[in-house]
């Protein structure tokens, strides 16, 4: 549950972020301290382009091993239904990149019980990614973008 808390508050903060910088053209750095930092390298915003209410959008993460051991990317997890994650289960050698897919399915989006809004919209949905370089700390990746139609 710890866990899920951190996520979620990660996932606030990472919103009130992009929201207060809409405007300005920014290039963000993550810190990654888990134990992860050094060993991989992690594409840790992820754009979906012109989704679809009920359209399937496939997206492929990069996941590049730079350590020495190999990478076994234990869970991929997702908090809502409208994204699935699918982490690679054979393990990524050093030196090699493993891709994590992520599919995206848009879904009506209401204001309350009687009224939907309606395309365009914006998304925002986190996915927790944990690996055998850190069993206890996940790594976070937003995945992103706008419902067009």
């Amino acid at each position: 549950m710890n866990r899920f808390f951190q996520s979620l508050l990660i996932a606030v903060c990472l919103m009130a972020s992009n929201f207060l910088f809409a405007q300005n053209n920014v290039t963000y750095v993550y810190e990654d301290n888990t134990g992860n930092n050094g060993k991989v390298e992690w594409t840790r915003t992820i754009e979906v382009h012109d989704a679809e209410i009920g359209l399937p959008k496939k997206v492929l993460m990069p996941v590049k091993n730079i350590s020495t051991e190999p990478l076994r990317i234990l869970q991929a997890k997702t908090h809502c239904g409208c994204t699935e994650a699918t982490a690679p289960t054979e393990p990524i050698a050093p030196g090699e990149t493993g891709y994590v897919e992520i599919i995206f399915t848009a879904k009506p989006r209401y204001e309350n019980e009687n009224k939907m809004t309606l395309p365009p919209f914006t998304f925002y949905q986190i996915v927790d990614i944990m690996t055998n370089f850190d069993t206890k700390n996940s790594v976070v990746v937003s995945v992103q973008g706008t419902v067009i139609k």
